[in-house]
């Protein structure tokens, strides 16, 4: 839940100050809240690779394990949706 409060902040924080100005679609790791270790969208760490991707209005975090590349985490904040329904988790064949 932390990356998506990261995320919504720079959502609403003006591009004069660093941040979308209500779009995601220049979001990169140092945005999210994450520690750059790759390139721009993507971070490494010991347990797993997690890749950011934008657009407009929603962001998505999809973090991969390391040593089962098919278990994934996917984290989605979508602000075209209702408040309560813009933070959605899954998991892949945890």
């Amino acid at each position: 839940m932390y990356l998506a409060a990261v995320a919504q902040g720079y959502f609403y924080t003006p591009a004069t100050l660093g941040g979308g100005e209500k779009s995601f679609a220049n979001i990169g790791v140092a945005e999210s809240g994450l520690m750059k270790s790759g390139d721009v969208a993507t971070v490494d760490n010991r347990r797993a690779t997690y890749v950011i991707r934008g657009n407009e209005t929603s962001v998505t975090v999809t973090g991969r394990s390391k040593r089962d590349p098919s278990k994934a985490v996917v984290l989605t904040l979508d602000m075209s949706k209702e408040k309560e329904k813009r933070v959605s988790v899954t998991y892949e064949r945890w």
